[in-house]
Order: structure tokens, then C-alpha cells, then sequence
């Protein structure tokens, strides 16, 4: 795993995280299942873009 796949990774858990915390603060848990497909989305675009080239 490069050094920005581990950064998207660490990203996303805080995300993640930070919806929970809100969701369960506001208790209203429509603010961490929202979260979940654009996170995941994220994640999947991390790691399915391709390296340039030149790299």
C-alpha cells in the first residue's frame, strides 16, 4: 500500500468515526448510514485509480 492509499485509509476511518459520533450524539443515525457509500466510494477510488505512468 503506497503512502496515499494510506492516507485515504486513515481519512475515511476519521470520517467514519466522526459520523458515529455525531449519530450517536444526535441520535439520529441517518447521519452515519449517509456516510457510508460516498466513504466507501472514496476508498474504492483510492485504490482501483491506476499510477501514472511515469511513476
Amino acid at each position: 500500500m503506497n503512502k496515499l492509499q494510506t492516507y485515504a485509509v486513515a481519512i475515511a476511518v476519521l470520517a467514519l468515526v466522526f459520523f458515529f459520533v455525531l449519530s450517536v450524539v444526535t441520535s439520529n443515525w441517518k447521519f452515519f448510514l449517509w456516510s457510508i457509500i460516498p466513504i466507501l466510494l472514496w476508498l474504492m477510488t483510492a485504490f482501483l485509480a491506476k499510477v501514472n505512468a511515469r511513476d
